[in-house]
């Protein structure tokens, strides 16, 4: 989930639908999370993108936080594990 509490393949799918007829869109990156939640974001978005990514071309990344510890205002209600 994201910290608003949607679904990351929700907003993806709003993302990809958004750049439907353009076909700009050159990547999507995960940022601002825990490692551990990056890692299982990835998992979820390259499975979503899976046929889009093939033929469009879009690379995925992140730029996990390396805290050794964050408080729980900035984990928050969105920074749990992937899309669940």
């Amino acid at each position: 989930k994201l910290r608003g509490g949607q679904r990351l393949a929700s907003a993806v799918a709003a993302l990809l639908e958004a750049d439907r007829e353009r076909r700009k869109l050159a990547a999507i990156i995960i940022n601002c999370c825990a490692p551990a939640t990056a890692g299982h974001a990835l998992a979820t978005l390259s499975k979503q993108l899976e046929g889009e990514r093939d033929a469009h071309g879009i690379a995925l990344g992140a730029y996990a936080n390396g805290f050794a510890t964050t408080t729980s205002e900035w984990l928050g209600d969105g920074g749990g594990e992937g899309d669940r």
